[in-house]
């Protein structure tokens, strides 16, 4: 007989004896010795292969109880491989027979035969599990989520990818990794992350745990934001999201959904993040046909600096809907170049929405500048842009807005409309010099 299957048999006889008879130490004793002997010059592979217990890839002919009953452990504690390489010392070998011999394994929220195998591991006695242990702890983790058990859960997960990481065998962790992105579920990722709000204790483990699961824990991230309550909730996930590798290519392929406000909160995302790349993404859908999708746009990039960004704010500038011409004004006025006033005097001659051309004059006004005065001044004169617009007071609001700038110029031109034929301009040019003054007497 093969001295390897020798010792193989030796291994199932002291397996069944710690069953059996676990109070026959010295019928255990002799079956070790016998075991060593043979351990001292050889070893053994023993695994099972198409539900046969095999010896180095050899199937034993007819064989004893002992070694049939070594086929039920290896099923029943979903050991697929046992390693005994020549050399191994005594008490590696009986460490591994007795889990063996132990009835069942212990409940998955306490050691399992997985866990007392691994811990037992060394280089002379090596036990790779069944890919099917790695599928049941994932379930066990399932059930943790349809039970609403989130701290459970996020245990169950952590405690799996850490015996991911510790396993040395490649197939071990090829079944392992397959258990983890089963577990990469939305359901599954958004019950971990919402721990981040209802116990920021549990915040360095539940990122350690989104980070490992790369866009589909960032996904989880940005739905939990989507739909978060408060400004509070809101912050802290955000600032998570800002700690997950992925967050950018996640938030640029979210542009494409279909649904508005998750392109929206995309939008915002990234415009937080403040990157080249997330801006050029957005800019790209400055022609977007939902009105709502380019009001956040315009919004979004109005803080940005660059030709990028100026593009978008003058294409809003000549979007259909009004409230995103207004957004677009607003953050020319917050730029305050003299590119931005340049733009916005343009605007006055095509504009025909009254509150968005009184928002150009208060834009204008908030830059102050010189060419910003000469832009008003141009519009309002008797022949410019603002003498042809229908809508009553607005001459008037544009005195008012040159009396705000307070330049040498401004005033120039606020005396040069003091006998303007409508009385209505002269009467706000007489109460702004009077204004002005009161305010140097």
């Amino acid at each position: 007989m093969d001295t390897s299957l020798t010792l193989a048999l030796h291994f199932a006889r002291l397996v069944g004896l710690l069953r059996h008879t676990p109070e026959d130490v010295a019928g255990q004793k002799g079956a070790l010795r016998a075991l060593m002997t043979l351990v001292v010059t050889h070893g053994a592979r023993v695994h099972l292969a198409g539900g046969r217990m095999a010896v180095n890839d050899t199937f034993p002919g007819q064989q004893d109880e002992s070694w049939h009953e070594l086929e039920e452990r290896f099923e029943e504690h979903r050991i697929e491989q046992i390693d005994i390489s020549r050399g191994a010392s005594p008490g590696e070998v009986l460490a591994v027979a007795r889990v063996l011999a132990a009835d069942v394994a212990l409940d998955a929220t306490e050691e399992t035969t997985l866990d007392a195998i691994e811990r037992l591991g060394s280089a002379t006695v090596t036990v790779r599990a069944a890919s099917t242990v790695y599928e049941s702890l994932a379930l066990d983790v399932e059930r943790a989520a349809c039970g609403a058990q989130a701290g459970e859960l996020a245990d169950r997960f952590t405690r799996l990818l850490q015996r991911e990481s510790a396993l040395s065998d490649a197939e071990a962790r090829l079944a392992c990794g397959r258990a983890v992105r089963r577990l990469t579920r939305p359901t599954t990722l958004r019950a971990v992350a919402r721990l981040l709000l209802t116990e920021p204790a549990r915040a360095s483990q539940v990122i350690h745990l989104l980070q490992r699961c790369g866009s589909d824990g960032v996904e989880a991230v940005v739905d939990l934001i989507v739909n978060a309550r408060s400004t509070g909730d809101r912050r802290v996930l955000h600032d998570v999201l800002m700690k997950l590798p992925d967050s950018s290519a996640v938030l640029v392929a979210m542009l494409a959904d279909p649904r508005w406000h998750v392109v929206c909160a995309a939008i915002d995302l990234l415009a937080a993040r403040g990157s080249g790349d997330g801006i050029r993404a957005i800019a790209e859908l400055k022609r977007h046909e939902d009105r709502r999708v380019r009001r956040a746009i315009v919004r979004a990039v109005g803080s940005s600096d660059g030709p990028l960004a100026l593009e978008v704010l003058l294409k809003g500038l000549a979007d259909a809907e009004a409230a995103i011409r207004l957004e677009a004004v607003a953050a020319l006025a917050a730029r305050g170049s003299a590119r931005s006033s340049a733009d916005l005097g343009s605007t006055l001659a095509g504009e025909e929405n009254a509150e968005v051309l009184h928002a150009v004059l208060w834009a204008l006004a908030q830059i102050g500048s010189p060419d910003a005065v000469h832009q008003i001044a141009a519009a309002v004169a008797p022949r410019g842009v603002l003498r042809q617009k229908k809508h009553p007071g607005l001459r008037a609001a544009a005195v008012v807005a040159l009396g705000e700038m307070r330049l040498p110029s401004a005033l120039a031109a606020l005396r040069a409309l003091a006998n303007d034929r409508d009385r209505e301009v002269r009467d706000a040019v007489a109460r702004v010099l009077a204004s002005h003054r009161h305010v140097a007497a």
